[in-house]
């Protein structure tokens, strides 16, 4: 007999809902205000008050307050430009449409690299531009007060949206970091439970852990930016949480070097006890609620190492590898415990903290995808530019908004893989949105005889509006009918009912989308093998450079951005034909940086000859990373292997000191990424 008590996924679904709706509902509270504040001020078009309250409004309040101080300060430096750039230039409007398009190419290629809320300053700087240049055109002796006009319209609706939603049941970001944070820390300890488990976890729920934390950690990374600006930051230390971070990035690598030197030694029938017994006890440690700070397992596995007094077989280097990483695997998750501890229960909660170094506090480093940021510059551009030439061809008047219409919806979505899927969506919206604003201007409004009467008729559809942007599924169609609503429903100082008037501008925001959808669909995207390829290079690309630096190497960096092209082709995984072989690789090259890390930090503590030896060593690596790039694959390399042997042999018959221990976990990682079945 069925229970007549929902489930619990069902309860999900209408808790989401009841979120939308009052979301929707204090963006609605918002824009009416705006409007109101914006008739009363007497600015010329109010309407974008309200296209601002929802293009800024957020679920969470401090990502509210950061997109609407970012939006801000991206519209008065476009605005400035529009200023300096029209006066200048509408004599020569073909001059003027190549400025303004290489402003917002260049603005939009700023915006592609960061890929952080903080692109929102580039991304506005851009298409204010547009915004406030191209309909000024015809009257460029008022541009400034045109330009102010954005401003304060843009203003009003920030300050307006930011106020309603602090003050209505505000949901912080901390709150929201702090759940992500636990369900975070459950992933790391069921990837790891996983990955140390006897017998081995099947490779698909391997990589179904590893992808996950990788995504988690990119999803948390993105709300943490937003933490300085929530109203109860204090609540979580944003340093501890960077701290949290890199160690938690740790994780993937050390258990999964774990994983494959366990591999390695059954390969040898190494794998005896006391190690399997120290696994297992590691474990259950991990599953533990309480599991402490993990010091006696870390003393035993310091214990159980080789002493290096004379050389060692492969078995025992191994066997080294593996007890190390054990150890920091322990240590990383203990941390990350504490750590966790004090940003949830605060700095002076009772159980010991861990310290936070300064290097795990930095900011966490993110791929740059050159490649892909210059192919968005380019499509905007030559948008833009398309769309200027038409419009100066016929001469039409509306032309304008529609050239600002494509303009936006390219450097919104160029970015992207695929962008045409999500433009499609926003034309879908935009036709919505005039068909709907046709209604309003010509049927509802002219019954509107005061402003509560006007706010009782535009509800519903405003309120629609609110509900389409809660969810970034649904959100692309909310985008293109909130940038075509409110304009063609007339939400001007005056009411106009010029049907020819409506008319030009609803096909201009339509055929401008329309626009934006061939343009991006003429660019084709680079497909699942080619993101997967240019991440690939990307990769070796660094790894090549570590091989030559001098430097103190910056390990967290290194792990940050490899886990982020983890997540970056993760979303592709489902087009490769071997998608657990280009997981694996990725892993694989993480894990080579390390160990390249680990060789530059032993330095001349080795000796000058072992010093040229290790020298030779990474040349070669460096000629192989180089060969990657130029053919894609990272090759088994004979010659390589051989010099790594004799590199390893020579490492092993090292006097015993804490140089020559390093130096043979870097040379065993590396002989194991490389040819792990050598």
């Amino acid at each position: 007999m069925a229970s007549g008590r929902p489930s619990s996924e069902k309860r999900a679904v209408g808790r989401n809902r009841l979120v939308d709706a009052f979301f929707s509902l204090k963006t609605l509270a918002a824009a009416f205000l705006a409007y109101y504040i914006s008739l009363r001020i007497g600015l010329e078009r109010p309407y974008w008050s309200v296209i601002t309250c929802y293009i800024v409004a957020q679920p969470l309040a401090g990502a509210l307050l950061s997109k609407g101080l970012f939006r801000l300060i991206g519209t008065v430096i476009g605005a400035g430009m529009a200023v300096v750039l029209v006066p200048n230039l509408v004599n020569t409007p073909e001059l003027l449409s190549m400025a303004l398009a290489v402003w917002l190419g260049t603005c939009t290629y700023v915006a592609a690299l960061d890929r952080t809320p903080r692109s929102y300053i580039s991304l506005l700087a851009g298409y204010s531009a547009v915004i406030v240049g191209f309909p000024s055109v015809d009257t460029p002796g008022e541009i400034f007060i045109v330009a102010l006009s954005r401003v304060q319209e843009i203003g009003i609706g920030i300050v307006c949206v930011s106020l309603v939603h602090a003050l209505l049941f505000p949901r912080p970001v901390w709150r929201q970091v702090r759940d992500r944070l636990d369900l975070i820390l459950a992933d790391a300890e069921a990837w790891s439970l996983d990955a140390l488990a006897t017998p081995a976890a099947p490779d698909a729920v391997l990589w179904r852990d590893r992808r996950r934390l990788a995504n988690d950690l990119h999803d948390l990374h993105l709300l943490s930016v937003h933490l300085p600006y929530d109203m109860a930051s204090t609540v979580i230390e944003p340093a501890s949480l960077r701290s949290v971070e890199m160690q938690l990035g740790r994780l993937l690598p050390l258990a999964s070097a774990v994983e494959d030197r366990i591999e390695a030694l059954r390969q040898e029938d190494a794998y005896t006890s006391p190690l399997t017994d120290l696994i297992e006890d590691v474990r259950d440690w991990v599953a533990r609620e309480a599991p402490g700070d993990g010091l006696p397992l870390i003393e035993r596995a310091c214990a159980l190492e080789p002493t290096l007094d004379a050389p060692e077989g492969w078995a025992q280097l191994v066997r080294l590898s593996l007890l190390d990483r054990l150890a920091d695997l322990i240590e990383t998750h203990a941390t990350v415990r504490q750590l966790r501890n004090r940003l949830v229960r605060g700095a002076s909660s009772g159980s010991p903290t861990a310290s936070i170094r300064p290097r795990d506090a930095a900011r966490r480093v993110l791929h740059r995808d050159h490649w892909m940021a210059l192919r968005a510059a380019a499509t905007t551009s030559l948008t833009v530019i398309a769309g200027c030439t038409f419009w100066i061809v016929t001469a039409w008047p509306d032309g304008a908004t529609a050239v600002v219409s494509a303009a936006i919806i390219c450097a919104l979505f160029s970015h992207l893989d695929a962008p045409l899927r999500a433009a499609r969506r926003v034309f879908h919206g935009t036709i919505g949105a005039a068909i709907v604003a046709g209604l309003c201007a010509f049927v509802l409004m002219p019954r509107a005889t005061d402003f509560v009467i006007l706010c009782l008729v535009l509800s519903p559809f405003l309120f629609l509006l609110g509900w389409l942007l809660a969810r970034p599924n649904r959100a692309p169609y909310g985008i293109g009918a909130v940038l075509a609503f409110p304009g063609l429903a007339g939400l001007n100082a005056t009411y106009g009912s010029m049907f020819a008037t409506f008319a030009n501008q609803a096909i201009a925001q339509v055929l401008g989308s329309l626009v934006a959808c061939l343009m991006l669909g003429a660019v084709r995207a680079t497909g699942a093998e080619g993101t997967a390829r240019r991440l690939a290079r990307a990769g070796w690309r660094e790894l090549a450079r570590k091989t030559e630096t001098r430097s103190e190497p910056d390990t967290p960096a290194w792990i940050s951005r490899t886990l982020d092209r983890m997540v970056l082709l993760s979303p592709h995984l489902a087009n490769l034909a071997e998608a657990t072989s280009e997981e694996r690789d990725r892993l694989r090259d993480l894990r080579i940086g390390m160990a390249l890390d680990e060789l530059q930090r032993v330095g001349m503590s080795v000796g000058e000859r072992q010093v040229r030896r290790n020298d030779l060593l990474k040349n070669r690596l460096r000629d192989r990373f180089v060969s990657a790039q130029r053919i894609g694959v990272l090759e088994t390399d004979p010659a390589l292997q051989r010099l790594l042997d004799r590199t390893l042999a020579s490492a092993n018959a090292l006097p015993p000191s804490a140089g020559k221990r390093s130096l043979l976990l870097a040379l065993v990682g590396l002989s194991r990424n490389l040819s792990p079945l050598a």
